[in-house]
């Protein structure tokens, strides 16, 4: 289900076996369903570092602007010390990727499950780590907490200034450098 909002709609089911011919309207269905928001997802021109903050992400290929689908995405996996490279697809959330793009542009996604900070991976001290954003705003004392980091730096790459700021504040879409001692 695609909605802007909570949507909820209820029908009458007329149930009917196709070998007896007996139809049944009490019968009792069971059904989930995610609620799945459209979003945008924006690139600037250069380096982007970037996150994904939804635990499910489907992207719309008649609205992809940033040709998403044909980029290689680089993270830096602390743990072993190595560079590891995907495509769109293949990206988890609660980590942090580097992207190329030519140009400013928007892509459209389909997105749906909330990233919260258990869903982060710890930490490697006196590493680069590259974490991910939550669905929602959150301070780096809480990710710090949750990540078992001591003493964190966070910094995110500003693609229009060409340059990392340092924050205490972590937002969505956007990918973190955080340093543990």
């Amino acid at each position: 289900i695609y909605a802007n909002a909570p949507t909820f709609r209820v029908i009458d089911i007329l149930v009917c076996d196709e070998n007896n011919y007996v139809c049944n309207n009490s019968k009792t269905f069971y059904v989930n369903v995610s609620l799945v928001a459209n979003r945008e997802f924006n690139l600037k021109s250069g380096w982007n570092l970037i996150s994904i903050p939804y635990k499910s992400i489907v992207l719309d290929e008649n609205q992809d602007e940033c040709d998403l689908k044909n980029k290689i995405f680089h993270y830096y996996n602390a743990s072993s010390n190595t560079w590891q490279y995907f495509r769109f697809n293949e990206l988890k959330y609660g980590l942090a990727y580097w992207v190329y793009s030519e140009k400013d542009c928007t892509s459209k996604v389909a997105a749906s499950g909330k990233v919260d900070l258990n869903d982060l991976p710890k930490a490697v001290k006196n590493r680069k780590n590259y974490i991910g954003s939550l669905t929602s705003p959150t301070d780096l004392n809480s990710v710090a907490a949750a990540i078992n980091c001591n003493n964190p730096k966070a910094r995110r790459w500003d693609p229009t200034s060409n340059s990392f700021i340092d924050t205490t504040r972590i937002l969505p879409w956007y990918g973190y450098i955080i340093e543990c001692s």
